[in-house]
């Protein structure tokens, strides 16, 4: 069977698919949702085979239940949180420390979830691990003002200023993405 003669047609539609293609590398900032979505796919069918694995997530907050109780009444027998985000004084009291530990849980189920599941390609177990790993620290409480007790307290102080700042400088992003222009330089960048 003989290949199709290209057509004026053709590279019309081959333009539509480059076109497409380039705005949502722009969006994804190049990470391929068909790539990801592949390698989310490896991931879940392996753990999917991993019946043990799965037993453990199930267990999770069952098996760690005393030292979650400890820690909430403030009897830890060591520190509930390591993490930098959350060791400002506001974290150290309720109901702020409860967010920081149940993060930190959290963070420990996936990691324990997208990590070191065996048959798992490594390149798929960096892969997965990397994006949840970032997808939580989007969601992360130090982000958001009503789950920050230092964002909620600078918020009141400033009779919610800082907000008002924030949104006004992502307006001003926003417009330099949409219209092509180069982001605003902040000093002079050195490599090494």
């Amino acid at each position: 069977m003989s290949n199709p003669v290209p057509t004026e047609s053709n590279n019309q539609f081959d333009l539509l698919d480059k076109t497409f293609q380039g705005r949502l590398g722009e969006l994804t900032s190049g990470i391929s949702p068909a790539a990801l979505s592949t390698a989310y796919y490896s991931w879940l069918s392996q753990l999917a085979l991993s019946p043990g694995r799965l037993l453990e997530l199930a267990l999770y907050p069952a098996l760690r239940w005393q030292s979650h109780v400890l820690n909430a009444t403030g009897n830890a027998l060591q520190p509930t949180c390591t993490d930098p985000r959350f060791q400002g004084k506001g974290w150290q009291e309720a109901p702020w420390h409860l967010l920081a530990q149940n993060f930190g849980l959290a963070e420990d189920w996936w990691k324990r979830a997208t990590t070191e599941l065996p048959g798992l390609p490594p390149h798929v177990q960096r892969t997965v691990s990397f994006m949840t790993r970032q997808i939580l620290d989007a969601l992360s409480p130090s982000n958001f003002v009503g789950t920050n007790p230092e964002l909620l307290q600078a918020t009141i102080e400033s009779n919610g200023k800082n907000l008002a700042m924030w949104a006004q400088n992502q307006f001003k992003q926003a417009q330099q993405r949409i219209s092509g222009a180069p982001a605003p330089r902040h000093g002079r960048i050195c490599g090494g």
